[in-house]
């Protein structure tokens, strides 16, 4: 069919863009939780900026990796709180040295 109603086509995925994006946001949420004891994952998602998705990918990422941590049950009066891992030390930050 032809006319006004063009088809929408969705953009290719490009996963390094992806995984990009999610260290990003990880660098982010980390940060984040460095000036804040505890927090939620709606105040997490509120500082942090980009999709909701990638977002829950980075901070799962976190917690599998054991930097962050996650307590409280997820229910209505105890939900879910994250902080950083005490026991590991801050990321440095990485800078890329050519050796001669």
């Amino acid at each position: 069919m032809s006319g006004s109603c063009a088809e929408k086509i969705p953009a290719p995925i490009n996963e390094s863009n992806n995984a990009e994006t999610i260290q990003r946001i990880a660098r982010a949420i980390l940060d984040y939780l460095s000036s804040h004891s505890i927090t939620t994952a709606a105040s997490i998602g509120s500082f942090v900026k980009g999709r909701r998705a990638y977002k829950v990918k980075a901070l799962r990422n976190l917690q599998e990796s054991g930097e962050v941590l996650r307590v409280g049950s997820g229910r209505k009066c105890d939900p879910f709180r994250y902080r950083l891992n005490s026991r590991i030390k801050a990321r440095p930050n990485f800078v890329e040295e050519v050796i001669l």
